[in-house]
C-alpha cells in the first residue's frame, strides 16, 4: 500500500488564471476566438504552462495541460456574463435592486 504524501499543502505554488488575466492579455474580445499559450517562471525560469482557448461566439474557455508529464488534459469551462448593477454617479455607489432581491414592504 502506498504512504501518503508527508510534506505540506504549498497554496503559494497554485498557479491560477483568472478573468482579469484573460482580460488583460487580451484572451476576452467580443465575438472572437482567441487561443494562446500562458506560462508561469519562479525566479526567471519557467515552471508551468497552460494552452489557453477563450471562444466568446460560443461562450467557453477551453484549457490543456499536462501533470508531472503525461498526458495532455482538456478541461472546458462555460463563461456566464452577468449583468452591471453597479453605477457611479456624483461620487456615489449605486447598486440596482431587482424587484425579487428586494425586502417586502411593512407599510
Amino acid at each position: 500500500m502506498p504512504k501518503f504524501a508527508t510534506y505540506p499543502t504549498c497554496f503559494d505554488e497554485v498557479k491560477a488564471v483568472t478573468i482579469g488575466d484573460l482580460k488583460r492579455l487580451g484572451y476576452l474580445r467580443t465575438n472572437a476566438i482567441v487561443r494562446g499559450l500562458y506560462r508561469w517562471t519562479r525566479g526567471g525560469k519557467p515552471c508551468g504552462w497552460i494552452e489557453v482557448t477563450v471562444n466568446l461566439p460560443e461562450r467557453f474557455l477551453q484549457l490543456g495541460y499536462r501533470v508531472n508529464g503525461g498526458d495532455l488534459i482538456s478541461y472546458r469551462v462555460r463563461l456566464e456574463s452577468l449583468p452591471n448593477t453597479m453605477a457611479v454617479v456624483n461620487g456615489i455607489l449605486l447598486v440596482h435592486q431587482r424587484a425579487s432581491d428586494a425586502e417586502p414592504s411593512t407599510e
